[in-house]
């Protein structure tokens, strides 16, 4: 008897876990996290409509689909897509090299070679980064993330 109850309460425990890493993965999609990244000097391959440059990412993980401000916390256009050797990808980790397009800037106005530009984390999603999902952000990301909210004019 005591082995069926100990198996059954490590099998729900098990259960537990699976559905916990599970929720965290499915909110990870969706969420909007942290991420820094430099415009490559000679490396714009389109100057508007979308404008398409390689950039290094310096922090965080970009995704497509996010709002992205420049050092002064305006926003200047939408990340649309990333690609990694033509390939498109559904994101980029800090160290990583690769090509992206933004709807909105006209390179040499808005956007230059050599400039530094953030994700734009909505306060929904800095929230659940900051409390919700605390422990599944690295110390690096949420330095970032607090480097963001001073760039938008937030208290960090």
């Amino acid at each position: 008897n005591e082995k069926i109850i100990y198996s059954l309460v490590e099998g729900y425990k098990r259960w537990i876990a699976e559905d916990k890493a599970a929720e965290k993965k499915e909110a990870f999609t969706s969420l909007t996290l942290p991420a820094k990244f430099r415009v490559l000097k000679d490396h714009c391959f389109r100057v508007s409509k979308p404008c398409v440059v390689g950039v290094e990412i310096l922090g965080g993980t970009l995704k497509p689909n996010a709002r992205v401000l420049n050092e002064a916390g305006e926003e200047i256009g939408e990340l649309k897509q990333i690609q990694r050797e033509k390939e498109s990808v559904d994101r980029a980790a800090k160290g990583e090299e690769v090509a992206v397009s933004i709807e909105g800037p006209a390179f040499g106005r808005q956007l230059h070679y050599e400039q530094v530009l953030y994700v734009d984390v909505p306060k929904e999603d800095q929230l659940l980064l900051e409390g919700k999902y605390r422990g599944a952000l690295g110390e690096d990301d949420h330095a970032l993330l607090k480097e963001i909210k001073r760039v938008k004019g937030l208290r960090a």
